[in-house]
């Protein structure tokens, strides 16, 4: 069936525009206006490419999709090897640096946004969470039980997550900002540091 010229992208700029809103608002605290509206387009738009429901489930699968590409790349070239897993950690922040509305959109979730729909994380998150922690089981962490794993991967994704929306505080109570170049390589340099913790307590 032919589609109408331009209906691809646009059905992507309302993507775009959804997942943006969504990361700094809120489900919750976005409307179908707002999203027309930012677009530059109109309700019916809008309604055509899911509604509101519609494109906050969409920006859920944008984000498995891409997040399952990184994991699937980062599995293939899994190994013990410290420096390999410092690769795949460079990988991962620079992912989240590039996307940070990734991070953002489940930081909303997590504060109990768009708990009406009640199957993201079972439809979303739990299969690249299994993903991520075989990844830590073999590298990192091998042979190390599954409470272990589990506790370090929540520690980077708490880390991870808490950077995009906070940033560093400083000691003046100003806050360095996630995307403030000083802020990210202070960032990055720490998380490596807390993987050489983890590589040694593995190895003790």
């Amino acid at each position: 069936m032919s589609s109408e010229p331009g209906t691809a992208e646009n059905g992507e700029q309302l993507l775009q525009t959804a997942l943006r809103l969504f990361a700094l608002l809120g489900y919750d605290n976005t409307t179908v206006d707002m999203i027309a509206e930012t677009a530059g387009r109109d309700r019916e738009a809008v309604a055509a490419a899911g509604g509101k429901a519609g494109l906050y489930r969409a920006s859920m699968q944008r984000y498995a999709d891409m997040t399952h590409a990184l994991l699937d790349s980062l599995a293939a070239h899994s190994s013990p090897d410290p420096a390999e897993a410092h690769t795949s950690l460079d990988l991962i922040l620079d992912f989240y640096f590039e996307h940070p509305e990734f991070g953002l959109l489940w930081t909303q979730r997590w504060l109990s946004d768009a708990r009406d729909i009640s199957d993201i994380e079972q439809s979303y998150r739990s299969p690249l969470q299994k993903i991520g922690h075989r990844l830590l089981s073999v590298t990192i962490l091998k042979g190390r039980g599954e409470e272990d794993v589990e506790m370090a991967a929540s520690l980077f994704d708490w880390a991870i997550h808490g950077f995009l929306t906070e940033g560093i505080g400083q000691a003046d109570g100003d806050a360095l900002k996630s995307d403030d170049p000083r802020a990210r390589r202070r960032f990055r340099a720490y998380m490596h540091r807390l993987m050489d913790l983890l590589e040694h307590e593995h190895r003790s």
